[in-house]
Parts: C-alpha cells; structure tokens; sequence
C-alpha cells in the first residue's frame, strides 16, 4: 500500500504538506500521492500534461550506488536496487515508514498516523480477522501460503520466520506461528517419535519371550536381527519411493515386526525337528515349512497389494508396505535363518552335542 500511494513521489523523499486550516478536524491520511492536492476542479480525471508520466534516468551514479550495496550482487539484483532508486514504480517506498522526515511529516505522532490510516484500509473489513482493532491494532494476522508437500520445507519456512523476526521486530513483539503447516509438522514429529518408540517395544517384547520360552538368550538375540533388518528394509523401500511417514505408513512397521516372528518361528521350530529326525534336516526343512512360508507370503501379500490401486494415496502406501513386509519377511526368514542357525549352532536346538553334528 505504501509503495501504490507514493509511486509519482521523488526517490529521495516526500515533501512536507501543509494542512488546511479548514480541514484540521478531519482525519488525517497521511500522504495518498496527488490526492493530496486535489480540488474541486480536479475531480476530472488527471492530464498528460499536468501529471506526465514517469521517466526513469539511470546514471553512473546511481548505477556506483546500487552496486557499491553489495559487490557480488547479481543482474536482477541490481535492476531491483535501480527500481528502488529512481522510485520505478514506487519500488523506492516499498517498506514500512519509520523516518518522518521521508515520508513529509515532521514527527513520529504523524508518521503513525500515517501507519494507522495504512491499517484502517488492509483491516477496516472485520471478517478478515487481520488486526483486533483497525486504529491502534496491538495484534496482526499474517498469512504465509507455501506450496510444499513434504515435512522439511515447512520446517525451513517456520526456521525463517523466527528467525527473520528475531532480528528484525522489538523485543516487545511477540510473534507466534500457527495454523495448518505447523500443525501437520507437530503431527508429523510426534508419528515419527512414536513409531520408533512403538518399534523398539515391540522388538524387545519379542525379544524376551523368545527368550523365555527357549530357556536362552541367544534364541531371542537370533530372532530380533531378521526382524530389525526387515524393518529397516521396510524404511529403506519408503525413501525410494518416496513415500512419506504419516498416520499410516507409521503402523507398518511395527506390523513388520508381528509377521516376520512368525515365518521365523515357524521355520526355526520345523528345523528343530527335523534335526531330531536325523540326517539331511536342512533340505526336508525347506521342503516343509519352506514352500508354506512362499504360499503364505504371496498369498496374503497379493491380497494388501491389491489396495495399490487404491485412489487414496495413504491407503495405497499402506498395502504396497504391507506386501512388501511379508515379502521381505519371508525372503530373510529362508536365507538368513538358516544361515545363522547353521553357523552359530545354537544349544536350544543342537542340545548339548551341536557341535558333534
């Protein structure tokens, strides 16, 4: 509004006006650019001649000027500090007034007088909300719209806020930042603080029953290692895809760990037993439980799949993670399990003679 009302003013500042005598019990606007001449006879509109249009002359002193504000400033840069220079525009009051003697009056009284007019016309419409009082407003609404979709961008925009205003506004101002994109960030940090509690749990609750109901440490230890790998594979297939942690896509994992104990459970219990059975235990293992933990994974995978064709966008994540937790799952529990159990020998299933065997 400032810069629109002083786009025919000089560059270099506003002339002090003096008020009509006759017009002292009226509200003073301040300075709204040639209507504070006007007259009677003025009411048609504005000649060539009378107020010619703008011209705008760079010299080399202005051009020294503009460059010596920075030394590495780029081309559009330098057109904007040129703009700002010669009033192109009224780019030259694109700002706040704070010095009353650029802005024609002669103390500060005026030169809020002149602020506050600003503010009766961007608030004088009460359903806007934009200042609690048009005249002496002591709290404004500022709305920042961002194009964004992903969590760090707002983060950055909130960063620059605060930071802009702890440089810039008084200590007594106090600026509070709200509405839907901090609301979503908040949202978004307290999922993504409560998966990782949710997974941690659910890891060591795994942990100490495996162990318990094995009588071994080294049986619980054995079963948490394919799980963590399978949800990190989990997180690992979300920032390929780009897909996005919310209220959604937070559950899989912890749903990660609740199907991949059971393909673990299974083959780990179908090896103990064919191990008690006698030789070649390994291949009779796979051709047992192996071919039902494949029928079982696809199976039920092929089923959350389908929700992949899904319109809304969070229900499709969600069954393409699912499918491809199931997938995963079942793919560690017959490559890494055995691999692990073959290796390490554990006693709660070798018994005491594993390492004869």
């Amino acid at each position: 509004m400032n810069q629109m009302f002083n786009v025919d003013e000089s560059p270099d500042g506003i002339r002090i006006r003096q008020q009509s005598p006759a017009n002292d019990d009226l509200l003073d606007f301040g300075n709204f650019g040639w209507f504070d001449d006007m007259e009677f006879e003025d009411i048609l509109p504005p000649t060539e001649e009378k107020y010619p249009l703008q011209e705008t002359q760079i010299t080399f002193a202005m051009l020294d000027s503009a460059i010596g504000k920075h030394p590495n400033m780029n081309a559009n840069e330098l057109v904007r500090e040129l703009q700002r220079q010669s009033n192109y525009e009224g780019r030259g009051y694109y700002e706040i007034p704070a010095d009353p003697v650029r802005y024609g009056k002669q103390t500060e009284a005026e030169l809020v007088q002149l602020i506050t007019n600003y503010l009766v016309l961007v608030g004088g419409d009460n359903r806007t909300s934009y200042a609690n009082d048009p005249l002496e407003p002591t709290a404004i609404k500022m709305t920042v719209m961002v194009n964004t979709q992903w969590q760090r961008d707002t983060q950055i925009v909130v960063a620059a806020i605060n930071d802009y205003a702890a440089v810039n506004f008084p200590d007594n101002i106090r600026v509070i930042i709200g509405g839907v994109g901090v609301l979503e960030n908040e949202l978004a940090n307290l999922v993504m603080h409560s998966q990782i509690i949710s997974v941690i749990v659910s890891i060591i609750i795994v942990f100490i029953i495996i162990a318990i109901s094995n009588r071994s440490l080294l049986a619980g230890l054995l079963a948490v290692v394919p799980l963590s790998i399978a949800v990190l594979c989990n997180f690992g297939l979300m920032g390929l895809l780009g897909i996005a942690l919310n209220m959604g896509t937070a559950l899989i994992a912890s749903l990660s760990v609740g199907i991949g104990i059971d393909y673990t459970i299974h083959f780990r219990e179908f090896f103990k037993i064919e191990y008690q059975q006698g030789s070649d235990y390994l291949r009779r293992t796979f051709i047992g439980c192996g071919k039902a933990i494949i029928i079982n994974a696809v199976s039920v995978g092929a089923g959350f799949l389908v929700l992949a064709l899904s319109h809304f966008r969070m229900l499709a994540e969600a069954g393409i993670l699912i499918a491809f937790s199931m997938f995963i799952t079942a793919v560690i529990s017959l490559t890494l399990i055995p691999v692990l159990i073959t290796v390490i020998k554990p006693r709660f299933i070798y018994g005491q003679n594993s390492a004869s065997r």
